[in-house]
Protein backbone atom coordinates (compact mmCIF):
# COMPACT_ATOMS: atom_id res chain seq x y z
CA UNK A 1 0.00 0.00 0.00
CA UNK A 2 1.20 3.52 -0.73
CA UNK A 3 2.21 5.28 2.47
CA UNK A 4 0.74 8.64 1.46
CA UNK A 5 -2.87 7.54 1.92
CA UNK A 6 -2.87 9.23 5.32
CA UNK A 7 -1.91 12.90 5.22
CA UNK A 8 -1.16 15.48 7.90
CA UNK A 9 -3.66 18.33 7.95
CA UNK A 10 -0.76 20.79 7.76
CA UNK A 11 0.26 19.29 4.39
CA UNK A 12 -3.19 19.64 2.81
CA UNK A 13 -4.38 22.39 0.45
CA UNK A 14 -7.43 22.93 -1.75
CA UNK A 15 -5.54 21.17 -4.54
CA UNK A 16 -6.11 17.91 -2.61
CA UNK A 17 -9.92 18.05 -2.75
CA UNK A 18 -10.20 14.88 -4.84
CA UNK A 19 -8.41 12.86 -2.16
CA UNK A 20 -9.47 14.52 1.09
CA UNK A 21 -12.75 16.30 0.32
CA UNK A 22 -13.79 19.95 0.48
CA UNK A 23 -13.95 20.31 4.26
CA UNK A 24 -10.55 18.79 4.95
CA UNK A 25 -8.82 20.50 2.01
CA UNK A 26 -9.96 24.00 2.92
CA UNK A 27 -9.32 23.40 6.61
CA UNK A 28 -5.76 22.57 5.60
CA UNK A 29 -5.60 25.89 3.76
CA UNK A 30 -6.72 27.71 6.93
CA UNK A 31 -4.01 26.01 8.94
CA UNK A 32 -1.35 26.95 6.39
CA UNK A 33 -2.62 30.56 6.58
CA UNK A 34 -1.92 30.45 10.35
CA UNK A 35 -5.51 30.46 11.54
CA UNK A 36 -5.93 28.39 14.71
CA UNK A 37 -6.93 24.94 13.47
CA UNK A 38 -6.31 21.92 15.75
CA UNK A 39 -3.69 19.50 14.46
CA UNK A 40 -4.98 16.43 12.69
CA UNK A 41 -4.63 13.95 9.86
CA UNK A 42 -6.72 12.82 6.91
CA UNK A 43 -7.68 9.25 6.04
CA UNK A 44 -7.95 9.72 2.29
CA UNK A 45 -10.32 8.36 -0.32
CA UNK A 46 -7.55 6.08 -1.56
CA UNK A 47 -7.19 4.61 1.93
CA UNK A 48 -10.88 3.64 1.84
CA UNK A 49 -10.40 1.98 -1.54
CA UNK A 50 -7.40 0.09 -0.16
CA UNK A 51 -9.55 -1.05 2.77
CA UNK A 52 -12.16 -2.39 0.35
CA UNK A 53 -9.44 -4.14 -1.64
CA UNK A 54 -7.73 -5.79 1.33
CA UNK A 55 -10.97 -6.94 2.95
CA UNK A 56 -12.37 -8.10 -0.41
CA UNK A 57 -15.84 -6.78 0.44
CA UNK A 58 -16.16 -4.52 -2.62
CA UNK A 59 -17.75 -7.24 -4.83
CA UNK A 60 -20.48 -7.89 -2.26
CA UNK A 61 -21.14 -4.16 -1.86
CA UNK A 62 -21.31 -3.68 -5.63
CA UNK A 63 -23.73 -6.60 -5.96
CA UNK A 64 -26.09 -5.07 -3.40
CA UNK A 65 -25.90 -1.65 -5.10
CA UNK A 66 -26.60 -3.24 -8.48
CA UNK A 67 -29.75 -4.88 -7.10
CA UNK A 68 -30.89 -1.70 -5.38
CA UNK A 69 -34.17 -0.06 -6.36
CA UNK A 70 -33.54 3.63 -5.67
CA UNK A 71 -37.28 4.35 -5.83
CA UNK A 72 -38.12 1.87 -3.04
CA UNK A 73 -37.46 2.97 0.55
CA UNK A 74 -37.59 -0.60 1.82
CA UNK A 75 -34.95 -1.58 -0.73
CA UNK A 76 -32.77 1.35 0.36
CA UNK A 77 -33.11 0.39 4.02
CA UNK A 78 -32.34 -3.26 3.34
CA UNK A 79 -29.20 -2.44 1.36
CA UNK A 80 -28.03 -0.04 4.07
CA UNK A 81 -28.52 -2.67 6.75
CA UNK A 82 -26.65 -5.31 4.74
CA UNK A 83 -23.71 -3.13 3.71
CA UNK A 84 -23.30 -1.32 7.02
CA UNK A 85 -23.34 -4.65 8.88
CA UNK A 86 -20.74 -5.99 6.45
CA UNK A 87 -18.43 -3.01 7.05
CA UNK A 88 -18.90 -2.94 10.82
CA UNK A 89 -18.36 -6.68 11.28
CA UNK A 90 -15.45 -7.14 8.87
CA UNK A 91 -12.08 -7.36 10.62
CA UNK A 92 -9.92 -4.31 9.96
CA UNK A 93 -6.65 -5.20 8.18
CA UNK A 94 -3.78 -4.97 10.68
CA UNK A 95 -1.49 -3.05 8.33
CA UNK A 96 -4.13 -0.36 7.78
CA UNK A 97 -5.00 -0.20 11.46
CA UNK A 98 -1.34 0.25 12.37
CA UNK A 99 -1.04 3.12 9.90
CA UNK A 100 -4.04 4.93 11.38
CA UNK A 101 -2.93 4.42 14.98
CA UNK A 102 0.59 5.59 14.14
CA UNK A 103 -0.84 8.86 12.80
CA UNK A 104 -3.11 9.09 15.86
CA UNK A 105 -0.24 8.68 18.32
CA UNK A 106 1.76 11.41 16.57
CA UNK A 107 -1.02 13.86 17.48
CA UNK A 108 -0.08 13.43 21.15
CA UNK A 109 -3.72 13.81 22.20
CA UNK A 110 -5.77 11.45 24.35
CA UNK A 111 -9.00 12.32 22.56
CA UNK A 112 -9.95 13.44 19.07
CA UNK A 113 -12.87 14.51 16.93
CA UNK A 114 -13.63 12.43 13.83
CA UNK A 115 -15.42 14.04 10.88
CA UNK A 116 -16.40 12.89 7.41
CA UNK A 117 -15.33 14.86 4.33
CA UNK A 118 -17.11 14.31 1.00
CA UNK A 119 -14.69 13.87 -1.89
CA UNK A 120 -14.74 15.59 -5.28
CA UNK A 121 -17.35 13.49 -7.04
CA UNK A 122 -19.92 14.53 -4.43
CA UNK A 123 -19.38 18.26 -4.57
CA UNK A 124 -22.16 18.97 -7.06
CA UNK A 125 -24.65 17.80 -4.42
CA UNK A 126 -24.85 20.72 -2.00
CA UNK A 127 -26.36 18.81 0.90
CA UNK A 128 -24.06 15.77 0.78
CA UNK A 129 -21.84 16.77 3.73
CA UNK A 130 -24.98 17.50 5.74
CA UNK A 131 -25.70 13.75 5.73
CA UNK A 132 -22.24 12.53 6.77
CA UNK A 133 -21.43 11.96 10.45
CA UNK A 134 -19.08 13.51 12.99
CA UNK A 135 -18.00 12.14 16.37
CA UNK A 136 -16.43 13.84 19.39
CA UNK A 137 -14.05 12.77 22.16
CA UNK A 138 -12.87 9.54 20.53
CA UNK A 139 -9.88 7.77 22.07
CA UNK A 140 -7.40 5.35 20.51
CA UNK A 141 -9.38 2.28 21.53
CA UNK A 142 -12.55 3.51 19.83
CA UNK A 143 -11.07 5.11 16.73
CA UNK A 144 -11.20 2.18 14.30
CA UNK A 145 -14.85 1.40 15.07
CA UNK A 146 -15.77 5.06 14.55
CA UNK A 147 -13.99 5.13 11.19
CA UNK A 148 -15.99 2.08 10.12
CA UNK A 149 -19.20 3.84 11.21
CA UNK A 150 -18.28 6.83 9.03
CA UNK A 151 -17.74 4.59 6.01
CA UNK A 152 -20.94 2.66 6.66
CA UNK A 153 -22.93 5.91 6.61
CA UNK A 154 -22.10 6.28 2.91
CA UNK A 155 -24.78 3.68 2.26
CA UNK A 156 -27.53 5.26 4.37
CA UNK A 157 -30.81 5.58 2.41
CA UNK A 158 -30.51 9.37 2.31
CA UNK A 159 -26.93 9.22 0.99
CA UNK A 160 -27.85 6.64 -1.64
CA UNK A 161 -30.78 8.81 -2.72
CA UNK A 162 -28.47 11.81 -3.08
CA UNK A 163 -26.13 9.74 -5.23
CA UNK A 164 -29.06 8.88 -7.48
CA UNK A 165 -30.25 12.49 -7.68
CA UNK A 166 -26.72 13.64 -8.51
CA UNK A 167 -26.30 11.04 -11.27
CA UNK A 168 -23.54 9.41 -9.22
CA UNK A 169 -24.88 5.85 -9.18
CA UNK A 170 -22.07 4.60 -11.41
CA UNK A 171 -19.29 6.48 -9.59
CA UNK A 172 -17.16 4.65 -7.00
CA UNK A 173 -18.47 5.14 -3.48
CA UNK A 174 -15.86 6.95 -1.40
CA UNK A 175 -15.15 9.53 1.26
CA UNK A 176 -12.32 10.91 3.36
CA UNK A 177 -12.21 11.23 7.14
CA UNK A 178 -10.30 13.79 9.16
CA UNK A 179 -9.18 13.26 12.74
CA UNK A 180 -8.28 16.27 14.91
CA UNK A 181 -7.19 17.00 18.42
CA UNK A 182 -10.28 17.43 20.57
CA UNK A 183 -11.13 20.96 21.75
CA UNK A 184 -12.69 21.19 25.23
CA UNK A 185 -15.04 23.99 24.18
CA UNK A 186 -16.73 26.28 26.68
CA UNK A 187 -18.67 27.84 23.79
CA UNK A 188 -19.08 26.78 20.19
CA UNK A 189 -21.05 27.65 17.12
CA UNK A 190 -21.28 28.49 13.45
CA UNK A 191 -20.50 31.52 11.31
CA UNK A 192 -22.47 32.03 8.08
CA UNK A 193 -20.86 34.40 5.60
CA UNK A 194 -24.30 35.42 4.35
CA UNK A 195 -27.64 35.51 6.14
CA UNK A 196 -28.83 31.86 5.93
CA UNK A 197 -32.50 32.85 6.14
CA UNK A 198 -32.84 35.53 3.45
CA UNK A 199 -29.45 34.90 1.73
CA UNK A 200 -28.50 38.57 2.04
CA UNK A 201 -24.77 38.66 1.12
CA UNK A 202 -24.29 41.92 3.04
CA UNK A 203 -25.22 40.28 6.33
CA UNK A 204 -23.45 37.55 8.30
CA UNK A 205 -24.86 35.36 11.06
CA UNK A 206 -23.38 33.82 14.20
CA UNK A 207 -24.91 30.93 16.14
CA UNK A 208 -23.58 30.29 19.65
CA UNK A 209 -24.21 27.69 22.36
CA UNK A 210 -22.54 26.91 25.65
CA UNK A 211 -20.26 23.88 25.58
CA UNK A 212 -19.49 21.44 22.79
CA UNK A 213 -21.47 21.35 19.54
CA UNK A 214 -24.50 19.09 19.91
CA UNK A 215 -23.75 17.10 16.76
CA UNK A 216 -25.75 14.05 17.87
CA UNK A 217 -28.74 16.22 18.90
CA UNK A 218 -28.63 14.87 22.45
CA UNK A 219 -30.02 18.04 24.01
CA UNK A 220 -31.87 19.58 21.05
CA UNK A 221 -30.22 22.91 21.77
CA UNK A 222 -31.33 26.21 20.24
CA UNK A 223 -28.40 28.61 19.75
CA UNK A 224 -28.29 32.33 20.26
CA UNK A 225 -28.38 33.98 16.84
CA UNK A 226 -26.65 37.24 15.94
CA UNK A 227 -27.18 38.99 12.58
CA UNK A 228 -24.39 41.39 11.64
CA UNK A 229 -24.06 44.11 9.01
CA UNK A 230 -20.79 43.15 7.32
CA UNK A 231 -19.91 46.74 6.36
CA UNK A 232 -20.61 48.58 9.61
CA UNK A 233 -19.91 45.51 11.85
CA UNK A 234 -23.03 46.47 13.83
CA UNK A 235 -25.49 43.96 15.25
CA UNK A 236 -28.78 44.10 13.36
CA UNK A 237 -30.63 41.50 15.39
CA UNK A 238 -30.03 39.35 18.48
CA UNK A 239 -32.13 36.32 19.34
CA UNK A 240 -31.32 34.85 22.77
CA UNK A 241 -32.42 31.29 23.59
CA UNK A 242 -32.26 30.06 27.21
CA UNK A 243 -29.93 27.09 27.74
CA UNK A 244 -29.90 25.15 31.01
CA UNK A 245 -27.60 22.25 30.02
CA UNK A 246 -24.42 21.99 27.97
CA UNK A 247 -22.20 19.20 26.70
CA UNK A 248 -18.72 19.02 28.21
CA UNK A 249 -15.67 16.93 27.43
CA UNK A 250 -15.11 14.29 30.10
CA UNK A 251 -12.52 11.51 30.33
CA UNK A 252 -13.65 9.07 27.66
CA UNK A 253 -17.13 10.50 27.22
CA UNK A 254 -19.29 13.53 26.60
CA UNK A 255 -21.35 14.52 29.63
CA UNK A 256 -24.32 16.84 30.08
CA UNK A 257 -23.68 19.53 32.67
CA UNK A 258 -26.08 22.02 34.23
CA UNK A 259 -25.42 25.68 33.52
CA UNK A 260 -25.43 28.19 36.36
CA UNK A 261 -28.84 29.80 36.73
CA UNK A 262 -27.51 33.34 36.23
CA UNK A 263 -26.08 32.33 32.83
CA UNK A 264 -29.01 30.36 31.44
CA UNK A 265 -30.95 33.37 30.15
CA UNK A 266 -28.08 35.72 29.32
CA UNK A 267 -26.29 36.46 26.06
CA UNK A 268 -23.89 33.56 25.52
CA UNK A 269 -20.98 35.59 24.17
CA UNK A 270 -19.56 38.80 25.57
CA UNK A 271 -19.12 41.76 23.25
CA UNK A 272 -15.36 41.16 23.30
CA UNK A 273 -15.84 37.52 22.30
CA UNK A 274 -18.25 38.49 19.54
CA UNK A 275 -15.76 41.01 18.18
CA UNK A 276 -12.95 38.44 18.18
CA UNK A 277 -15.03 35.72 16.51
CA UNK A 278 -16.38 38.07 13.85
CA UNK A 279 -12.97 39.56 13.10
CA UNK A 280 -11.37 36.16 12.49
CA UNK A 281 -14.33 34.75 10.55
CA UNK A 282 -14.48 37.75 8.24
CA UNK A 283 -10.75 37.44 7.53
CA UNK A 284 -11.34 33.84 6.48
CA UNK A 285 -14.41 34.76 4.44
CA UNK A 286 -12.35 37.12 2.27
CA UNK A 287 -10.29 34.16 1.06
CA UNK A 288 -13.28 32.55 -0.66
CA UNK A 289 -15.51 33.61 -3.53
CA UNK A 290 -18.59 31.60 -2.53
CA UNK A 291 -20.59 31.72 0.73
CA UNK A 292 -19.15 29.56 3.49
CA UNK A 293 -20.07 28.28 6.92
CA UNK A 294 -17.42 27.92 9.62
CA UNK A 295 -17.61 25.80 12.75
CA UNK A 296 -15.64 27.30 15.62
CA UNK A 297 -15.01 26.69 19.32
CA UNK A 298 -13.77 28.74 22.27
CA UNK A 299 -11.78 27.13 25.07
CA UNK A 300 -9.34 28.39 27.71
CA UNK A 301 -6.69 28.85 25.01
CA UNK A 302 -8.83 30.93 22.65
CA UNK A 303 -10.66 30.58 19.34
CA UNK A 304 -10.27 27.48 17.16
CA UNK A 305 -11.70 26.61 13.73
CA UNK A 306 -12.98 23.05 13.36
CA UNK A 307 -14.75 22.90 9.99
CA UNK A 308 -15.32 24.92 6.85
CA UNK A 309 -17.91 24.10 4.24
CA UNK A 310 -19.97 25.58 1.45
CA UNK A 311 -23.10 27.29 2.68
CA UNK A 312 -26.21 25.30 1.78
CA UNK A 313 -28.96 27.65 0.60
CA UNK A 314 -32.19 27.90 2.56
CA UNK A 315 -33.99 26.45 -0.47
CA UNK A 316 -31.90 23.27 -0.35
CA UNK A 317 -32.20 23.05 3.42
CA UNK A 318 -35.96 23.32 3.26
CA UNK A 319 -36.10 20.41 0.84
CA UNK A 320 -34.13 18.05 3.05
Amino acid sequence: MQKNNIKKLSEITHHDIAEVGYKAAYLGDLKRMNFDVPDGFIITKSFFHEYLKQTNIAPEINTELYRLNYEDLNSLRKVYELISTLILQTEFPHELEDEILSAYNKLDSNFTSVRSSATAEHLDTASWDFELPSFLNINEAGLIDIIKKCWARLFHPRCLTLRCQGNLKDCPVSMAIFVQKMVAANKSGLYFSQNPVNENPHQAALEIIYGLPDIQHQLNLHPDTYIIDKFTKELIDINIHPQDTMLKKSWGSIKAEKIKLNQQFSQKASNAELKKILSQCMKIEKKYEKPIVLEWALDKDGLHFLQINKLISSVNTANQ
